[in-house]
């Protein structure tokens, strides 16, 4: 009777797969922790425990209803491969341990089934290491089998299918070999895979039928090895499959076919020893079985490797023309194929075969364009145009090419007239569609034949040259730029691969134009070093292909000694471009005399070390001549009036291209894209070659598709400066800035510097101004805004010096518009302070010269010296800056008391008469501020001049507003070191002028005037008088009193000091005055009063020997009236006492 350990809990294994038995347990949520406890349970059972039978025949039924409750779940695919792979080994756990110790044979024979597809399970799941397991438990399952087997022979009563049953094993073991090899293959153990199908190989002759399975594994394991590159391990598996394939006894050739192709693409990746041959005898083979569009495709690959002859090329290209199953596609990759060979003459050979196949083919577009682009790598411009001429002739008349193939027409056509181009002057506009891959370029094989593997890495020179378009379009270099050459690491095929000693990698060889002045390298232009014939691959030839487009323009070129020779040195200096490069001592073409220099420096001869101005200085005195002719041929031209033959060639050439472009079009109509691009480009050619008719009819048709482009209208200002029509150029200009202002596109922008630029080339200066103010209003960038405004009041100050007319208050919203621009560009830190300071110091001396021509507009002269001083704000700080603040301070202040004494300011008058003592103020301010900054009080003190302006301007200032602190600036200029008398002479008169009206100051100033006369030792008795007259008319008119003092004061002075000094005018007027005005007192029947007045002028008029005889007896007559009425009067008021 069995023991029941109690140490084994079978009772809980035979509970958990209960539960994974029921019914709908699967949707249960615990259902996957059911798995695992059931498989950990499964794990533990050993043969040490003891079950008793009927626990036995319990486990072994749950086993085999969650077997078929396994393979019903599976049928609906409601559980994961991982489950169903768990699930199918607990079952086979189970069993297997039930009857481990027994079991009859048809037991033993499900244990094998089950085993096998529990192993099956694990591999789909990639669990190796469970399905060795299980494959470890099925061999010796197998061995109890075959035990089993044998012992029955022993028995009498032996089965009759003892030899099937026999059989039935051994295929078992068949299939268990099979599974080891698969999962040891899996696992990369590859030696010990290919034991186990050498193994399963001798079993196999018992099992013909089985050869096919055995080979297709062997294939299979080929397939995995190719895709993982792994081409020396795919050559031995397939090489195994297709010995194995020898012993079917009805082999499909199909799949014989496909087996070989693959060794021999294998052996195309792998280039062992001996390769070639192999792999063209592998697809020789697979073509005599069955021949397959990939097998003669391959065949044809492989004729080109081995370099054949082109008969045995051609051969086998007709060969796979002539298949069933030849289609576009490839057709495509074989041409290429043939293009990467070099074997563009045998493709131009056979196009006219190709196209008659497939001229009714949906894909004849895709065909066309793949061709054309062929011949146009092969650089035999011939054939280019022949085929292009077909190809339009085709479309026109047979059948049309659309769509994304036209497409791709045009892109071929602007692209080669682009490269024209690129070496010339001017750019033309590329279209607005983008290329798109119009063709497969991998043919995939049905049976996992790699990509790769057919055709090789190609570059399609559209796609570069549309990233070299973009790199131009969207980045504008510095002025410094680098050009050198770049490796670009590449392990793969490539027949322009190349390996540069200097270099640790074999690669592509990028030849690179960079900026130099930003951190990394922008690869502005590029060139990839193909190898193609008729394309140059010389230094010089490179370095100006990729530099074409930036001649003429400034820039500095940086290279090593790679590229330096004298030739291209004179080739660069002549079209206006900087180069520094090292140079090579023993460069063929170097100057003869600098060479030898070098020469004998390097062996060391003592020579004095050559310096590089003396290099600069040679080079220059050889170049002079070659140099000065250039410059004059390019002195004087915007536009190119004439060519040169070369550039004659490449505009003309340019020309075809777009005239072949201009062909695939059905019309003329606005609707037709980038029509108007083509006729511009066009136009573009024909102005360059001179002809201006063409050009003209070109351009009329872009201007009716889109008449407010601003290209467009570029291209008409050109041909009408050019023919000298100025009105249709001023039209088109205005047009111009009119699609500048609705739309603010920078390249319209750039548009209108390059129409500033071509009209003041031509010396068109009313163009050039429109242009230039239409680029100020409209430019986002503040170096270009800055520019144009330099330029346009250049010009307007050259319109000035030729004493033209022009508006002083255009001048000054010009340099009010730099000043705001450059305080944002400042604020927002789009400039550097250095650049602030620069443009500051240029428009600040533009606008102090513009305020000294404004003598006769004191209003522009205010503001100008006004913007003169903001923007000295702006400059560096500097004794000399600090004295430019004041002075245009004391301007200022000038210029607006003299538009406060206009009639036609009068509302403004307070106003500028505030500005005033603001500006003054100010420049106490400045005055501090250059003290501080200077530490130096002498070196930026007002002069006395500017102080006695100052003083002079703050008192009519304040004496026009009526401000008592008038009087005070009197008592300031008191405190002068030395005051003069004329400044307060001055001071007087601007008392009086109105609207002050202030006698009262008026007069003292006058005083203090007379009184400074009177302390010099030497008095201007001219000045003085003038003084004294002005006293005595103000005083007479408001206290006559004080008057008569002032005559008797100047009497005094007169009888004292003056004597025959004094002015004989000023004494007459004396005299006249004090007689008139006791005239007038003795009309009034005052004689006192007239008696004292006559008679100060009786003492005046003996300082008068001129005019004593005169008037000597008429004045004492009238004295003695005066007397005697005198009398009369004290007579009659004694009687009246």
């Amino acid at each position: 009777m069995d023991v029941l350990c109690p140490k084994f809990p079978y009772k809980k294994l035979q509970d958990v797969l209960q539960e994974l038995c029921l019914i709908d347990s699967e949707l249960q949520e615990n259902w996957a922790q059911l798995i695992e406890n059931a498989l950990t349970l499964v794990e533990s059972l050993t043969q040490t425990l003891c079950v008793d039978v009927e626990s036995r025949h319990k486990l072994g039924k749950l086993a085999v209803n969650l077997w078929n409750k396994t393979v019903i779940l599976k049928t609906k695919e409601s559980i994961k491969k991982q489950l169903y792979g768990k699930l199918r080994h607990i079952s086979f756990q189970v069993i297997a341990f039930l009857n481990e110790s027994g079991g009859d044979i048809a037991s033993l024979k499900k244990q094998v089934m089950m085993g096998l597809k529990t192993a099956r399970a694990w591999i789909d799941v990639k669990e190796f290491q469970s399905a060795e397991k299980v494959l470890c438990i099925l061999q010796k399952i197998i061995q109890r089998l075959q035990q089993s087997v044998v012992q029955m022979k022993n028995v009498a009563e032996a089965p009759e299918d003892e030899e099937k049953l026999l059989s039935d094993t051994t295929k078992d073991s068949f299939y268990i070999l099979c599974l080891k090899a698969e999962v040891k293959f899996l696992q990369g153990q590859n030696t010990q895979a290919m034991d186990a199908v050498k193994k399963a190989e001798e079993i196999m002759p018992s099992f013909p039928d089985e050869a096919f399975n055995l080979s297709m594994l062997c294939y299979n394991f080929g397939v995995d090895c190719y895709h993982s590159k792994d081409y020396t391990t795919g050559v031995s598996w397939l090489r195994e499959s297709c010995s194995i394939n020898r012993d079917i006894v009805e082999p499909n050739p199909k799949i014989q076919a496909r087996t070989l192709r693959l060794l021999a693409n294998c052996y195309l990746e792998a280039r062992c020893e001996g390769w070639k041959e192999s792999a063209l005898n592998a697809v020789t083979l697979a073509n005599q079985k069955y021949p397959h569009v990939a097998g003669l495709y391959v065949r044809l690959q492989l004729l080109l490797e081995s370099e054949e002859p082109d008969a045995s090329v051609h051969h086998a290209l007709e060969e796979l023309m002539h298949h069933p199953n030849f289609d576009v596609d490839l057709c495509i990759n074989s041409l290429r194929l043939l293009k990467n060979f070099q074997r563009s003459e045998t493709i131009f050979d056979m196009r006219q075969s190709l196209l008659e196949r497939f001229k009714r083919h949906e894909n004849f577009g895709n065909l066309l364009v793949s061709l054309l682009d062929i011949f146009l790598q092969g650089q035999v411009m011939s054939s280019v145009h022949v085929f292009a001429e077909e190809c339009i002739k085709v479309h026109n008349t047979e059948c049309r090419i659309e769509g994304l193939a036209l497409k791709q027409f045009h892109i071929f056509f602007w692209m080669r007239a682009a490269q024209h181009f690129e070496d010339l002057r001017n750019f033309p506009t590329l279209p607005d569609f983008i290329a798109q891959p119009g063709v497969n370029t991998n043919i995939i094989d049905v049976d996992h034949a790699s990509p790769s593997t057919i055709c090789h890495l190609f570059f399609d020179d559209f796609i570069i040259s549309h990233i070299k378009g973009r790199f131009q379009e969207m980045f504008v270099p510095d002025k410094e730029i680098s050009i050198d050459g770049a490796m670009c690491a590449w392990r793969g095929k490539l027949h322009f691969k190349v390996y540069l000693k200097i270099s640790p990698h074999r690669g592509v060889l990028n030849f690179e134009l960079c900026d130099s002045k930003t951190g990394y390298e922008y690869r502005y232009r590029f060139e990839i070093y193909a190898r193609e014939p008729g394309l140059s691959n010389r230094p010089t030839d490179v370095l100006m292909r990729l530099i074409g487009p930036l001649l003429d323009r400034d820039f500095h070129l940086f290279t090593d000694n790679h590229y330096s020779c004298l030739e291209l040195y004179t080739a660069l200096y002549a079209r206006h471009t900087t180069w520094t490069a090292t140079v090579r001592s023993k460069r063929v073409g170097m100057l003869k005399d600098m060479m030898q220099q070098l020469l004998k420096i390097r062996a060391g001869r003592g020579q004095k070390p050559i310096q590089l101005s003396d290099f600069v200085k040679s080079l220059r005195r050889e170049l002079t001549q070659e140099y000065a002719l250039a410059r004059a041929q390019n002195a004087n031209r915007s536009v190119p009036k004439s060519v040169t033959k070369s550039e004659k060639k490449e505009f003309e050439k340019a020309a075809t291209w777009y005239n072949y472009s201009l062909s695939l079009y059905s019309s003329m109509s606005a609707s037709e894209p980038n029509l108007a691009k083509l006729q511009r480009n066009l136009a573009n050619c024909y102005f360059n070659l001179g002809e201006y008719t063409k050009a003209l009819a070109a351009i009329e048709v872009a201007e009716k598709c889109n008449k407010k482009d601003a290209h467009t209208q570029f291209i008409i200002f050109k041909i009408s400066l050019e023919q000298g029509n100025f009105e249709k150029a001023m039209a088109s200009l205005k047009i111009l800035v009119e699609c500048v202002e609705k739309d603010l596109d920078t390249a319209d922008i750039n548009i209108i510097c390059v129409v500033a630029q071509t009209a003041l080339e031509q010396n068109r200066t009313e163009l050039a101004t429109v242009a230039l103010e239409c680029l100020i209003s409209h430019s986002g960038k503040i170096k270009q805004i800055l520019t144009g405004l330099k330029c346009l009041l250049r010009l307007l100050l050259n319109q000035i010096e030729r004493n033209n007319s022009v508006d002083k208050k255009q001048l000054l919203c010009h340099v009010r518009t730099a000043l705001n621009k450059i305080l944002s560009a400042k604020d927002q830190g789009k400039v550097s302070t250095a650049e602030v300071e620069d443009e500051a110091t240029w428009f600040m001396k533009i606008s102090w010269n513009l305020a000294l021509q404004c003598k006769d507009d004191p209003f522009c002269m205010k503001e100008f010296f006004n913007l003169c001083f903001q923007l000295l704000s702006l400059c560096a700080q500097n004794a000399a800056n600090f004295h430019h603040h004041q002075n245009c301070l004391l301007m200022s202040c000038a210029a607006c008391v003299q538009l406060a004494r206009e009639p036609q300011y009068k509302p403004q008058m307070q106003e500028l008469l505030e500005e005033v003592l603001q500006h003054i103020e100010e420049y106490k301010q400045a005055e501090n501020r250059a003290h501080n900054f200077l530490c130096s009080p002498g070196s930026t003190k007002a002069s006395a001049s500017a102080e006695i302006f100052l003083l002079l301007y703050k008192f009519e200032a304040l004496s026009k507003l009526k401000d008592a602190r008038a009087e005070c600036v009197l008592d300031q200029a008191l405190t002068l070191p030395s005051p003069s008398p004329k400044l307060f002479h001055t001071f007087s008169a601007l008392a009086v002028d109105a609207p002050a009206s202030n006698k009262k100051l008026s007069m003292r100033a006058l005083k203090v005037a007379i009184k400074l006369h009177m302390q010099a030792k030497h008095p201007d008795y001219i000045s003085c008088s003038a003084d004294v007259r002005n006293l005595i008319n103000q005083s007479l008119v408001s206290n006559e009193k004080e008057a008569m003092i002032y005559f008797k004061e100047t009497l005094d002075m007169i009888e004292k000091r003056a004597k025959d000094e004094y002015p004989e005018v000023e004494l007459l007027w004396l005299m006249t005055k004090s007689w008139n005005q006791g005239l007038h007192h003795f009309n009034w029947d005052k004689p006192k009063e007239a008696e004292q007045w006559c008679s100060l002028s009786m003492s005046l008029l003996k300082y008068l020997p001129s005019a004593k005889k005169e008037y000597h007896d008429q004045m004492m007559s009238v004295y003695g009236e005066i007397l005697n009425r005198i009398e009369t009067h004290v007579e009659k008021k004694n009687m009246e006492e």
